[in-house]
């Protein structure tokens, strides 16, 4: 018997006689071929998951600033906040202040962190210019946050009504791309 080709009519009573007559029991080797062939991209897509998160998608950084009236200061807050499933913890974080837009006359002198948190430390400080940089060297576990307050100390006072913006990213160790960025903003 002729094996049947495009364009035949193949149907159950057409396997059952290739079947009977060549002794065969079950599905062919072409049924099998062409089922795996189907399969393996499946199985493939499945066990394609990611090693690691992407930071954004796992931390939660949120600032705010202030300007103390009739002071030469603004204090810059950077809450950190760890939402990723299961038990993954974060240690080594560092908080990076890379811009400040600043009104005309007005420049920042010195920083330092106010009540030192457990943990916080300057890594590079402004006298090196920036970034302004801390570290988080204890583990954020999950959940949990951590917060920092950063006190810059302007040269001169702003005016009343002039706005002070500050803005920086939070750089998390054994994470993908896409760090966290913050910013904030005061008006004197």
């Amino acid at each position: 018997m002729t094996p049947p080709f495009w364009g035949s009519t193949v149907n159950n009573e057409t396997r059952a006689s290739e079947s009977a007559t060549t002794g065969a029991r079950g599905p062919s080797r072409r049924t099998l071929v062409r089922t795996a062939a189907w399969s393996v991209p499946v199985i493939s897509t499945v066990a394609a998951a990611p090693a690691f998160a992407a930071a954004s998608d796992v931390f939660v950084v949120t600032s705010s600033a202030g300007i103390d009236n009739g002071r030469n200061r603004i204090d810059v807050t950077v809450n950190i906040a760890n939402t990723a499933a299961g038990s993954l913890s974060a240690s080594g974080v560092v908080v990076s202040f890379t811009s400040f837009t600043l009104p005309a006359g007005v420049a920042i002198g010195t920083a330092s962190i106010l009540s030192p948190p457990t943990g916080w430390q300057v890594t590079d400080g402004l006298a090196n210019g920036l970034p302004y940089e801390v570290t988080y060297q204890s583990s954020i576990p999950n959940p949990g946050s951590t917060s920092v307050t950063i006190r810059f100390n302007f040269s001169d006072k702003p005016d009343g009504g002039q706005t002070v913006s500050i803005a920086g990213a939070v750089t998390i160790p054994n994470f993908t791309a896409n760090p966290p960025s913050f910013s904030a903003s005061a008006t004197a």
